[in-house]
């Protein structure tokens, strides 16, 4: 009777190994290294409902969000790769897949702007926000939450100031996915700091999300120039394509815009929108304390990016992204993942 009680339990256990493999699961061991002197490892939250997410304290890169269906399979529902050199290959082509963006996420008009009448000029217009190929220091406490941080030096990329940032990763028995930044600095610096997440909602990255739907809480949009710089009028999104209010199938809609949500204080936190998959059940509400969220959808993923306006340094009246001596900035976003019964 022991004996069998023992078979059985190990074929069981082989079976979650394997699943657990088959589901997108990173190995731990392909992301662990050593860059620039600093260690690199994968970190990973769990709860009591089945979700698992894993995350490198290089860049802060998201690497799998394991999430059950409605028939209880598990997939990993953000877009990525199975190691970290495959991360660092992607970002030297200028891709960002599922990192930390900062000091400034979005666009700077021309990499400048003036502070008390001085002139910064950024170093790499290019890679300006280059927090994700940072190596944070990482401190995990137990398997709900992970903090990460980074001291960004007075003049890196040009930016002034000592800019020191914390990064909390939190996940609940309510499956309330939160980032919430902290920061401080020495001079009056530009802080627009957010999270790439490509969510393909159905699990399976090389299909098409034909059956996800987009709901936001906007009906105002910044229109841009080619250069991806605000032109600086807001519009409504009345009567055009780009109106999710009442939720749109992406499919194979391609998407790159900003959106201002609505808010009465940009302070609090809001629901910015949220993504459905019909197949899958899947279903997932992103709360903010942002004005406004960076689309970037394709026919493989979508990404909903909550920061503030691109080129505010430069435009006097958009929301103010300066941070200033002896004030802290805060940032949090949450990600509820849930069911939706057919």
């Amino acid at each position: 009777m022991l004996l069998t009680s023992i078979f059985l339990f190990l074929i069981s256990f082989n079976n979650i190994i394997s699943y657990h493999y088959n589901c997108g699961v990173p190995k731990r061991e392909n992301f662990q290294a050593e860059i620039d002197g600093k260690k690199v490892d994968l970190y990973f939250l769990i709860n009591s409902k089945g979700y698992e997410i894993a995350i490198t304290n290089y860049g802060g890169i998201i690497v799998s969000i394991l999430a059950p269906n409605l028939q209880n399979q598990v997939d990993n529902i953000v877009k990525g790769y199975q190691t970290l050199d495959e991360y660092i290959a992607n970002q030297k082509k200028g891709k960002k897949v599922n990192s930390l963006l900062g000091r400034y996420a979005n666009e700077i008009k021309d990499g400048e702007f003036i502070i008390d009448n001085k002139n910064y000029k950024l170093n790499d217009l290019n890679n300006y926000s280059n927090f994700d190929e940072k190596v944070w220091t990482a401190v995990q406490i137990n398997n709900n939450e992970l903090r990460l941080f980074y001291t960004s030096p007075d003049g890196e990329n040009g930016f002034p100031g000592d800019l020191h940032i914390e990064v909390v990763y939190t996940l609940n028995d309510n499956n309330e996915f939160k980032i919430s930044f902290s920061g401080t600095t020495n001079k009056k610096t530009p802080v627009n700091i957010s999270q790439r997440l490509i969510f393909n909602l159905e699990g399976n990255h090389y299909n098409e999300i034909n059956n996800q739907i987009l709901v936001l809480n906007s009906n105002l949009y910044l229109p841009v120039d080619n250069s991806k710089i605000p032109l600086g009028d807001i519009k409504s999104l009345e009567n055009t394509s780009n109106d999710f209010r009442q939720g749109q199938k992406l499919g194979d809609k391609n998407i790159e815009n900003y959106f201002v949500l609505n808010k009465k204080n940009i302070k609090n936190l809001a629901v910015a929108g949220s993504l459905e998959e019909k197949n899958t059940g899947r279903h997932l509400i992103i709360y903010t304390t942002e004005p406004g969220v960076n689309i970037i959808s394709d026919k493989f993923g979508t990404s909903i990016e909550p920061m503030h306006f691109p080129n505010s340094p430069n435009m006097g009246f958009f929301p103010s992204t300066i941070l200033k001596p002896g004030h802290i900035y805060r940032h949090e976003t949450v990600y509820t993942l849930d069911l939706k019964m057919k």
